[in-house]
């Protein structure tokens, strides 16, 4: 045998070897290529998913936003009427406050009673006498 037909054979029988090699590796490797091609398909879909989950959080969101913005308004509105009241209020115990020292006291009052029954007593005393005087007038001829 020559060395041309010598190197053909190895080479022949190499080849062979590295083919059987490249066949075990590609059997070996195929459940990762299958994997690895599940999760990218699954990435897409969860993906397509979370865009879609998204989507709706964000218009839940917005209607949360603008029941929320109602809710404000409408507390600034009875924020707004109970301020007008309290003015009211805070006005009319105001003036109350500024007539409370020009009335009088309940000493005021008592001194005053007593001075009206004396009063009373004197005024029915001066009654007496004139119905006296009136009535002496009255028998005179």
């Amino acid at each position: 045998m020559t060395l041309v037909a010598t190197l053909n054979s190895w080479f022949g029988a190499a080849a062979l070897l590295i083919s059987i090699g490249n066949w075990v590796w590609s059997w070996v490797n195929r459940p990762a290529r299958d994997m690895a091609r599940r999760i990218t398909e699954g990435d897409k879909a969860n993906s397509d998913k979370l865009t879609e989950v998204a989507a709706e959080i964000e218009e839940a969101v917005g209607k949360v936003d603008q029941k929320i913005d109602g809710l404000i308004s409408v507390q600034e509105q009875r924020f707004d009427r109970h301020r007008e009241d309290l003015k009211v209020h805070d006005r009319r115990i105001q003036r109350l406050e500024d007539e409370l020292p020009h009335l009088p006291t309940k000493d005021d009052l008592n001194v005053l009673g007593h001075k009206l029954t004396a009063l009373e007593t004197e005024t029915a005393g001066i009654a007496r006498t004139l119905t006296r005087i009136d009535d002496f007038l009255r028998k005179q001829p």
